[in-house]
């Protein structure tokens, strides 16, 4: 499959480029990361049990995933607290740009 693809940053000079599925994926995840690290000040903060109905998973799950890096929990410095997500990690998945394959990592 071939995606037709006008990138934000060269619209003035109206780029247009034909990639793959999987090229536009990345794409979009790097757009997403660079983003993010520039509005994660603003970003909303996403909660543990808003994070389990969001993604459908067990806590068990959200768990694992922290364990294994895929979804880190973030904590104050000090651990006091309740830890969260952030709102562009939670949409990440929701879109399913982490996931290998359909089901996502570690399914339940």
């Amino acid at each position: 499959m071939v995606v037709g693809l006008v990138t934000l940053k060269h619209i003035e000079s109206m780029e247009f480029h034909y990639v793959t599925a999987e090229e536009f994926r990345q794409i979009l995840r790097e757009e997403l990361d660079a983003h993010s690290k520039n509005e994660r000040i603003k970003e909303r903060k996403v909660f543990i049990n808003e994070a389990l109905k969001r993604l459908g998973v067990s806590d068990t799950t959200l768990w694992r995933w922290d364990k294994e890096g895929y979804l880190p929990k973030h904590k104050r410095e000090g651990g006091g607290g309740r830890p969260w997500y952030w709102e562009s990690e939670i949409r990440r998945l929701e879109l399913g740009l982490d996931c290998e394959n359909e089901g996502g990592p570690g399914d339940e």
